[in-house]
């Protein structure tokens, strides 16, 4: 598949449309989104720098399927991710007029559970990238790649709390920035002691 026509093709339309999303968050300013933005032009970047002159290193059969497997795993639940926050997207941060506290979210869906999954999902993609393509300087570009997205991520965190102040730092602290299975347990756990509550209620006729 690399080096192949329709790789470059691939190659060639994801560059356009990561230079004009950096054309409309430049034009917004918003910082976060330079930065993820940043992170996906080292993706493709690592993902075009896969020659012998860019540091190729073999690994044997064994170890390579264990890494392609690893890799799989990975991009899948990356791309899982980023499905599930860009399908949750249009549902979340909407406020309630004279609230102050986290009532003020609702429709969080997905945000319920993980603060930025669209971002994780493109630090995991970063990851497959190392796991994937044995080159030790698309590997580099992968890897600052993860920095950038983690930065974003903290970019994104302060964006969000001077736009919706104290309800957001409530959320924030609620609900985990990368770690999901801590944000579905612990969404589990206050989900069964509500029911609990509810059950200790006694109704009288």
């Amino acid at each position: 598949m690399i080096n192949t026509p329709t790789f470059w093709v691939l190659i060639g339309i994801m560059s356009t449309v990561v230079l004009i999303w950096l054309i409309l968050v430049i034009y917004r300013r918003i910082r976060y989104e330079v930065f993820l933005v940043i992170g996906f032009m080292l993706i493709i970047l690592s993902l075009t720098l896969t020659d012998e002159y860019s540091g190729l290193y073999a690994l044997s059969n064994q170890n390579e399927l264990i890494y392609q497997i690893f890799a799989l795993v990975i991009s899948s639940l990356a791309l899982s991710l980023i499905i599930l926050g860009l399908f949750s997207s249009n549902k979340r941060w909407i406020k309630k007029r004279g609230t102050d506290n986290l009532n003020s979210f609702r429709n969080l869906a997905f945000f319920a559970y993980v603060r930025h999954p669209i971002t994780f999902g493109s630090m995991l993609i970063s990851i497959s990238m190392m796991l994937l393509i044995h080159s030790i300087l698309s590997n580099v570009l992968a890897g600052l790649a993860l920095i950038i997205f983690t930065i974003s991520s903290f970019e994104k965190d302060a964006f969000l709390q001077k736009l919706y102040g104290y309800p957001y730092k409530v959320y924030s602290r609620q609900v985990p920035r990368f770690n999901i299975f801590h944000g579905l347990l612990r969404s589990f756990i206050v989900g069964e002691k509500k029911k609990g509550k509810n059950d200790d209620v006694i109704i009288y006729d």
